[in-house]
Formats: C-alpha cells, structure tokens, sequence
C-alpha cells in the first residue's frame, strides 16, 4: 500500500483535533478533493478521530433575527418618490401579513413584498445587511423607507385591496420605474401588484399614511347558505339568510365593538366604538355544488382585532336559528345589564375572509389615482391558480357525489350525528357553523346571554400593566436614552 503524503496540524477553525492522532493526518490543499483511496488504516482512523473532535467544539450562539431600528442615516444613493402600491394575495400560503423578524411557519405576505423589493433594489437594504442572503430581514425600516400599511390581516385572511405607502427608487431624471411589473416577476403567484401611483408633493410633508388616511375599508366575507352536508340532516347546517340580513343590518352606525372582538391587553385600548357605514348579506352565485353562495359585505372607518369574524360568528348563530336577530343590538348595547362584558364564544373561520377595499381621497393619491398594472406579468399565474382550483372544485364534486353528501339522511340521520357523548342528562349537541364547513359539534346550547363573561375591559388592561409594565413609559424611556446618548 502507498505511503501517504507528509501530515500536518489541522487548524482549531476547521477540523481541528489535537494530540499525536493529528500527526498522521495527511496534508490536503483547499484547490482539491482529497483522495483517501491512497491512505493507510492509521491515517484514516486519526482523519475520523480528528473529525470527531471538530464536531465535539462548542460552537457559537446563533445569534437572533436582526430587527431594523428606524434610522435616517440609511439613504439611497439614487432618487426616489413617494409611491402607493395596491395588491392583492391568497391568505392560504402565508403565516398573516406582517413580517416578524423571526421564524414563523410559513412566510408572511410582507416578508416576500419586502424580499422582492429589496432584491429589485427599489429599497436600500439596512447597513451590513445583504438581501440576496437576508431577504427581508435586510428591511432598513420603516422609516428609512416611507412604509405604512393600510391594513395588517391574520394567517388564512386574503386581501384583494391591500395598499401601502412607501418611497421607491426612481430613475436617474426622477421619473417612475415600472414598479408593477418588476414586482410582479419576483413575487409569487399567490402575490399581485395591481396598481400604483405616484403620491402628490403636498402629502409628502404631511407623511402620507396608509393606515391614517384611509377613509374607509371594506371587508367581505364568502359563505353557502348550506354550510353543513346535507346528508347528515342537520337543520341548523342550512342558513336562514333572512335572519341574517335583519341581524347584520343592526351593525350599521357608531357602536361600541368590545363584545365583537379580541382584546389586545398590550395595546391598552380603552376605546371600542367603531362606525360602521355599511353592513349587509349579498346574494353572489349558485356555487355549482347544491347551495348558494352569499357574502357578508362590512364597510367601515376602523375595526379591532378580529372584529370581522367575531360579528359573522354571531350572524351564523342567528342564521342557524340559536339566537334572535336582536341578539345583536343587545350586544351592542355595552351599558346594559345583560352584555356589559363579552359573552364567551368561538369566532368564524379566517379562509372565506377578504379585505375587500381601502378607498383613500382623491386629494390625498391625486388627480390621476390608481394607475392599473400591465396584463403582461400578472395574469399568467393567476389563471393557472384559477384552472386549477376550478380542476380541483370538478374532482371534489364527484367526490362528493359519490359519498351521497346531497342524498337524504338515512334512518340514523341526525340522531346519531347530534348525540353528544358527555352531555348532562344525555342531551344532544349541536353542530356549530364557523364557514369551514367542518361539522363542530359541540355540547348542549347554551343562549349567548347565559354564557360565561370575559373579564371587564379595564381588569384586563389593568392586570397587563401589572405583570408587564406600561408600554408608553417604556417607550418615552426609551426616547430618553436615545436622545442623552445623541447628545453626549
């Protein structure tokens, strides 16, 4: 057998070992492979100890995601304008709106708006940072950037009229780039610029917002009057569209929403009237699979978190005949005996909703408004989403036929479906509709009025404080430190 070549040390940084077993290792060059056919049994047992050794060192801490701090001292070299971008994207594939600077499930709709905006150097990526290798955790800040959101939607929530506000790079004389169609080659499919315009000078003093000048949103929210299989029997899986529509009417006005929606203690919100301009169930179309499809169309100024679905869960209890259309009014009705605090009950799914429009005046996006995107990049991929999702609603329908969910409840019918193991008294349960078409069942009914309540709003906000401080004293020390180290 041939003697290998002469050996020498390994360094610590790589496959580092010590003592005499490194002696024998053979020298390699970083220009090639090294060929161990050629190596005595000896040699190849100290490569392997010395291996070991390496993968024994304690290695350094990763260190955590980089969150951007807002600072002007990250510029662009080249000239930019104030843009407004409006899109639109499915909720399915992403983990909710907004980006995190930490690991998440699947990604968020704006970590990819934020990539493709980097990548296409529209932004100027944060000091040290470089977007091929960071993505979006290169975003040198809102601030830098001019970025504000209209609206920031839950995982599963899609949005067909979501804008944002930011200043983008232009050309050498200042004039706009193609925008639309440069982000629509780097999104995905499931992501689609729609429009843009160029933001008038005036509102550049003033800060255009997103979220602030925004005079109204408008959600929708899609669902069958048959939520539930008809074959299973259940009376309260078919909707009582009427019912509904006399309920949703009652939102319509200034009302106060804290029994419509989840607290946010961290956010300290004492104040929960919301108007709402517009409430209403539309008819849409035949879905083609035995049941008519409506939607819940709600305009307003603001909403809380998770107010939308709160106020279709509710619709859906008065459409499955467990409430009384005036249950609404009663809720609404936060200074009366019976629904001072928010009754416990499970909110609507998050898939069949929308973020429908943000309508902003003309004043503010100018004379010319929204300038639509270019066919070319934009309606390739949505129509292959579409073939295939009309393929797939083909293939579920057979499916569907086949297991007789439209055939007529056999002798077991509802009475096996509805018994709910556990119930007092051997009760039966009900099946609950949250506009998955899952069947939920749960125990026996009990009338929103004769729930368990949250605790009052101020407990809530009281007990936060208590256990994690006052944000805003946090935040006006913060500003304090900030501006002592500027001056020193």
């Amino acid at each position: 057998m041939a003697t290998p070549p002469p050996a020498r040390p390994l360094s610590p940084s790589a496959d580092s070992a010590t003592g005499p077993a490194s002696a024998a290792a053979p020298t390699s060059t970083p220009a090639a492979a090294t060929d161990y056919t050629q190596w005595t049994p000896t040699a190849l047992i100290a490569r392997i100890k010395s291996l070991e050794s390496a993968a024994a060192l304690p290695r350094a801490p990763r260190a955590p995601p980089r969150r951007p701090t807002p600072s002007t001292t990250t510029t662009s070299p080249h000239r930019t304008l104030p843009i407004a971008l409006k899109f639109a994207y499915l909720g399915q594939p992403y983990n909710g709106y907004e980006h995190h600077f930490a690991p998440t499930p699947l990604p968020t709709v704006e970590s990819v708006l934020f990539a493709a905006l980097l990548k296409a150097r529209l932004v100027p990526a944060a000091p040290g940072t470089n977007p091929e290798r960071d993505g979006a955790d290169a975003w040198p800040g809102d601030e830098v950037a001019g970025y504000s959101k209209c609206g920031r939607t839950d995982k599963g929530v899609s949005a067909f009229g979501q804008v944002v506000g930011l200043r983008l790079r232009a050309s050498p004389a200042g004039a706009p780039l193609d925008y639309c169609g440069t982000l629509n080659r780097l999104l995905p499919d499931s992501v689609r610029v729609l429009a843009w315009t160029q933001l008038p000078e005036k509102t550049q003093g003033d800060g255009f917002s997103a979220r602030f000048d925004c005079e109204s949103r408008t959600y929708r929210y899609h669902f069958s009057a048959t939520s539930l299989a008809p074959a299973l029997g259940l009376r309260e899986g078919t909707l009582d569209i009427a019912a509904m529509r006399a309920a949703a009417a009652m939102f319509e006005g200034s009302h106060d929403f804290r029994n419509f929606c989840k607290l946010d203690a961290s956010k300290q919100i004492t104040n929960f009237v919301r108007q709402i301009l517009c409430s209403r169930i539309v008819h849409a179309a035949d879905d083609g699979a035995g049941g008519d499809m409506y939607y819940f169309e709600l305009t307003g100024t603001a909403f809380l978190w998770h107010q939308v679905r709160h106020m279709v869960a509710v619709l859906f209890l008065v459409g499955q005949r467990l409430e009384r259309p005036g249950v609404v009014a009663e809720m609404l009705d936060v200074e009366g005996e019976r629904f001072a605090r928010k009754p416990v009950y499970e909110m609507a799914d998050a898939r069949p909703l929308v973020l429908w429009e943000c309508k902003f005046p003309r004043e503010v996006l100018g004379e010319r408004g929204w300038i639509r995107a270019g066919r070319e990049g934009l309606v390739g991929g949505v129509w292959e989403g579409l073939y295939t999702a009309r393929v797939d609603g083909v293939l579920a329908r057979g499916l569907a036929g086949l297991a007789g969910v439209w055939d007529e409840p056999g002798e077991e019918g509802a009475e096996v479906v509805k018994k709910r193991k556990g119930a007092k008294g051997g009760g039966k349960g009900h099946a609950l509709v949250l506009g998955s078409g899952r069947v939920v069942m749960r125990g026996v009914y009990a009338p929103l009025e004769k729930r368990e309540r949250m605790r009052a709003v101020e407990e809530i906000n009281s007990a936060w404080v208590e256990r994690k401080g006052d944000w805003r004293e946090r935040r006006a020390l913060k500003r304090a430190r900030e501006e002592a180290e500027g001056e020193s």
